[in-house]
């Protein structure tokens, strides 16, 4: 029986009808009207479409024959699984640029939803804003766009992160309180480390994972979650804990205490901000009201005492609070130090206050905020002799330069290497690390991205 042989011919087919679409677009950015967030989406479209060609081109020449830098055999991954799933991100990514850019269409959208969008695009920025003020990480820009639900796309060729909301924000805008923890996902996978030591300089990512490496699995595999609320905590303030009440008692019953193997369990989550609020001090008004609320909900469901993690282990919901106030310590006294947002958009409650007066306060806030997104930096594109530049202008901050199709981030090298001196042979962990993007995969190797 004949062995099955890769076919690079059916991948190109299939990229080119990528590129083919990419095109088509870019020519419909340039000829309709100019939104407020054109110059930035039309910039992340070309740059996607330059990083595409070169993650394909690195799998097809490597996966073929007279391949000059010869990729090796995987046991897992066979090189049909590395073409669909950096074809899926392409894809992926392609839909969210063009729905973000169609949103904002006066010929498409409402004015509603355009006013919501530029005013979540500032809600996003000022979440992002003190992480860069302190220097954990370089300046970006951020995109919201509407969809089914909240989570945030993370993408290594362009500095900006997409936030998908849901509709709701329309008339329940309570709802963008997720915001603040979306942005907390991109700090942890691409902030770095500010404190002295050996590991001065990391990304979040590596150095928490080898700091809390003795914590149990089920806690480990929770950080990314626990990180991420954490920072929107010092985003937000109290009014934060609501809207994750909001977010984790919406599910089934039982999805209270079931553990994903990625986000802290239900019945957990919003204590995370409580000891946020515990050990920055002076929310103790807020604190008491939102501990006594989250008992009443514990009690709707039962008042459970342990959860069985992803792999069948029972913990006692107990011993798995005082293991995230540790985690909780540790951040907010190494890593999270002096990020707290000016102003907060909530503060503590005045004597005989209700707790309903944080989500008043906020929409508020909300309410206030500028229609047009004129305090969001932009990228633009610009031809130079060196060949095509992604730029970032952004306010009160380092302004961003990279060359459309790289990154700024170790895939750049590892392709330059290759190139440099062909003939060698990549282990299959190396081109598997690659395959993952850093964390631009939403399935394979890396897993998918946090939300």
């Amino acid at each position: 029986m004949p062995t099955p042989t890769f076919n690079p011919a059916a991948w190109q087919n299939r990229w080119d009808a990528l590129q083919k679409t990419m095109n088509h677009t870019l020519k419909a950015m340039q000829q309709q009207e100019k939104t407020v967030r054109h110059a930035t989406l039309e910039s992340t479209l070309t740059a996607l479409k330059a990083f595409g060609e070169s993650q394909v081109r690195f799998f097809l020449d490597g996966f073929g024959a007279g391949a000059t830098v010869f990729l090796e055999p995987s046991t897992t991954y066979p090189p049909e699984y590395a073409l669909r799933t950096t074809l899926d991100q392409i894809a992926h990514d392609m839909d969210v640029i063009v729905r973000a850019w169609q949103q904002r269409l006066a010929t498409l959208a409402s004015p509603e939803m355009i006013k919501t969008l530029s005013r979540a695009d500032t809600l996003a920025y000022q979440s992002l804003e003190p992480a860069i003020r302190q220097g954990v990480i370089e300046n970006a820009t951020v995109i919201t766009y509407f969809q089914k639900a909240t989570d945030v796309r993370l993408i290594p060729y362009a500095p900006v992160i997409f936030i998908g909301l849901p509709l709701s924000i329309l008339t329940a805008p309570q709802d963008l309180l997720a915001i603040p923890h979306e942005v907390g996902h991109y700090i942890y996978r691409y902030g770095r480390v500010r404190a002295g030591g050996k590991f001065a300089g990391s990304r979040f990512d590596a150095a928490l994972l080898y700091r809390f490496a003795d914590k149990p699995a089920w806690c480990v595999a929770w950080l990314e979650e626990i990180f991420a609320d954490v920072y929107g905590a010092l985003i937000g303030g109290p009014v934060m804990a609501l809207g994750f009440e909001a977010l984790v008692t919406d599910d089934a019953l039982d999805a209270f205490t079931h553990d994903d193997g990625e986000h802290p369990v239900a019945a957990l989550r919003p204590n995370i901000y409580n000891a946020v609020f515990k050990k920055l001090g002076g929310f103790e008004r807020v604190r008491t009201a939102l501990v006594d609320r989250w008992i009443g909900w514990q009690l709707a469901r039962g008042k459970p005492t342990r959860f069985t993690t992803s792999y069948g282990a029972t913990i006692d919901l107990s011993e798995a609070q005082a293991m995230i106030d540790a985690v909780v310590t540790s951040l907010l006294t190494h890593d999270l130090t002096d990020l707290m947002a000016d102003p907060l958009w909530s503060s503590e409650l005045a004597d005989g206050q209700s707790v309903d007066a944080l989500t008043d306060h906020f929409l508020h806030y909300v309410e206030n905020l500028p229609v047009d997104s004129i305090h969001v930096p932009e990228i633009a594109m610009a031809e130079e002799s060196t060949g095509q530049w992604l730029r970032l202008k952004g306010a009160n901050a380092k302004s961003v330069a990279r060359r459309v199709g790289e990154t700024g981030l170790w895939i750049d090298a590892i392709k330059a290497a290759a190139q440099r001196k062909p003939g060698f042979n990549m282990p299959p962990q190396v081109w598997m690390a690659l395959l993952d993007g850093s964390g631009w995969a939403t399935e394979g190797p890396g897993g998918g991205n946090a939300h």
